[in-house]
């Protein structure tokens, strides 16, 4: 890994262009003084999560009431096995406003921490089966005290006549942490009545650690404490914890070792806003030195903040271009260890949106001020990040009639309606369309009364012809109760026998605006089934087959006779008749019981 190396400050800086454009988005309810504001980045510095650096946006990642533009952060990535004598951890730690970071390094058994619960022993002989022994913050040494629990107090059990193995002198207790006290110390006990756990207490003795009070039964007979089980503790002051010594060289497991998962807690502060803390598990080969390797830190860079033109729509098409990131890994000349790139608008806040991701994008903006941030990633998976105000720069695109749709996407420009509604999707909208024909046949659909085109008598159904066979104001091409042809033979049915002749009677109507003509044939079907035309017996004027032409609106119909065969055996005759036209067939059927 290469050396580690540092990254100029990060800060998450907006120009004063945006605050100041956010303020004037922001109307003036009262004219009351301008709270102080040390950075100038718009928000007042009491409520401001750093007030001397800017952060517009007042990204606060862990919650904790301090921004991510001026908190340190650490994050452990990996432990490597160097050979059989060295694992290394490797690690990013920095603070992005350049101030310098303390902290301490902890390596913690496996659990990390101990819980345990303690009856109160009074009063019976106190059982040392009931006590929290002491972890000293460095090995695997002897512990230095046992804390007892009787009367809701905290006690050191030397003072209940047995120190269960632990000869190490009087213990003390304060509230607070060991690194953060919240009281003064006293000798011997601390009263727990009326406490609210959690809460930390620092017990001191011949050594120190922190015991979280994690639970107080409701009538104080028992309480349930935690301790940290730290094997190993170093502390690094305002410089890099990879070069110091307190963190080399060193076995945090007896002899003989033995593997095991451990977990390696770094905290880090800077003295100015609430301590930071990241753990990494590992497996522990019983190498002989444990030390720390810092990760580069990648460099984002968004580029500068400028000014576009609109185009006519009020948008552009602006290239964000984040070529000039870096990271100290890479290879020379290049940025190759960066294998993320994301573009990001309104980083933190609820409106954030992903804008494209990769080196360099091309994305369409609208009028105004856009805040976009860029956030690389490096193979370790360390990330920054970097913003770059986009103002573009149009003056508010025209809407004449005031519905709020701009004249240059108002399908009504000149008619106010906001729904954009356009029933035949011809791109002109209702409230201004002269022909509203969401058939597309040249006729206007009738429930719109500003309609200047001809009325449709289909408003569903295409028909340009607008054929109204029945004269009823509904076009043939939706009547359903409308027959545009009708072809009838008359009566249904008849009886005859061999010799006979019957009678009947052939109508066709043409119900439309055009003349039919066709072929007209006249068929019978033998009981076998076999159908042949019928010339000769049939007696019709033109013969048998023959055309035939109708009027529009017209009718033909014509008396025939039909000659039964005097041989024709009994059975069920079928005489058709059958008229073929381009545009129809039609066909109607008389049955003929012929009798002996």
């Amino acid at each position: 890994m290469s050396s580690p190396s540092r990254m100029a400050p990060v800060s998450f800086l907006l120009s004063l262009a945006v605050a100041a454009a956010v303020a004037l988005q922001t109307p003036a309810l009262t004219a009351e003084p301008a709270l102080p504001d040390a950075d100038q980045d718009g928000i007042p510095d009491v409520g401001d999560n750093c007030p001397l650096i800017r952060n517009f946006f007042q990204v606060d990642s862990n919650g904790d009431g301090a921004g991510d533009a001026c908190q340190p952060r650490v994050d452990l990535l990996r432990k490597v096995y160097v050979d059989g004598e060295h694992a290394r951890i490797d690690l990013l730690l920095f603070d992005p406003d350049g101030q310098p970071v303390s902290g301490r390094a902890d390596v913690l058994d496996n659990p990390p921490f101990q819980t345990v619960t303690l009856s109160d022993s009074y009063p019976s002989p106190l059982d040392c089966n009931q006590v929290l022994l002491l972890r000293p913050l460095s090995g695997f040494h002897q512990p230095f005290g046992a804390v007892a629990f009787q009367g809701a107090s905290l006690i050191d059990a030397g003072l209940l006549g047995d120190s269960c193995g632990q000869d190490s002198g009087a213990l003390y207790f304060a509230r607070g942490s060991c690194e953060a006290l919240e009281g003064e110390f006293q000798e011997g006990f601390l009263d727990l009545f009326g406490s609210q756990p959690p809460f930390d207490v620092c017990v001191t003795g011949s050594r120190s650690q922190t015991v979280r009070v994690e639970a107080i039964a409701p009538d104080y007979l028992s309480v349930t404490l935690s301790q940290d089980m730290v094997l190993l503790r170093a502390t690094f002051a305002a410089g890099d914890i990879a070069d110091d010594p307190d963190f080399r060289y060193k076995t945090p497991s007896p002899d003989p070792c033995t593997p095991q998962t451990m977990t390696v807690r770094v905290r880090a502060e800077d003295g100015e806003t609430p301590p930071v803390i990241d753990s990494l598990e590992f497996f522990y080969e019983c190498e002989d030195g444990l030390y720390f390797d810092e990760d580069a830190i990648p460099v984002a860079a968004a580029g500068p903040d400028r000014t576009v033109d609109c185009d006519a729509s009020g948008m552009a098409i602006v290239r964000l271009d984040g070529s000039g990131s870096s990271d100290a890994d890479s290879t020379p000349g290049t940025h190759d260890d960066l294998v993320g790139f994301e573009w990001l608008e309104d980083l933190g806040l609820a409106s954030q949106r992903l804008l494209g991701t990769g080196e360099s994008v091309e994305v369409a903006l609208s009028g105004g001020v856009h805040a976009i941030a860029l956030r690389v990633t490096d193979a370790a998976g360390a990330t920054a990040t970097d913003e770059a105000v986009i103002s573009l720069n149009c003056a508010p695109p025209s809407d004449g009639d005031g519905d709020g749709v701009p004249d240059l996407e108002d399908n009504c420009p000149s008619s106010a309606n906001p729904g954009q509604q356009d029933a035949d999707g011809d791109n002109v909208g209702d409230a201004c369309d002269p022909c509203t024909d969401t058939d597309d046949d040249g006729y206007g659909n009738p429930e719109y009364a500003d309609n200047v085109c001809p009325v449709d008598n289909c408003p569903a159904v295409t028909n340009p012809d607008q054929a109204d066979g029945d004269r009823d104001g509904l076009g043939d091409a939706c009547d359903e109760s409308f027959d545009r042809w009708l072809f009838e033979l008359s009566p249904d049915a008849a009886s005859a026998s061999g010799g006979d002749r019957v009678q009947f009677r052939y109508r066709l109507v043409n119900n439309t605006r055009k003349e039919l003509r066709g072929l007209l044939a006249f068929l019978v079907a033998e009981p076998s089934g076999r159908e042949r035309l019928l010339p000769g017996s049939l007696l019709c004027a033109g013969g048998n087959p023959r055309g035939e032409r109708v009027a529009p609106g017209g009718l033909l119909e014509a008396d025939c006779f039909v000659d039964v065969p005097a041989g024709a055996g009994p059975g069920r005759y079928r005489l058709t008749g059958r008229f073929v036209s381009r545009p129809v067939t039609l066909e109607d059927a008389i049955a003929i019981d012929v009798v002996p």
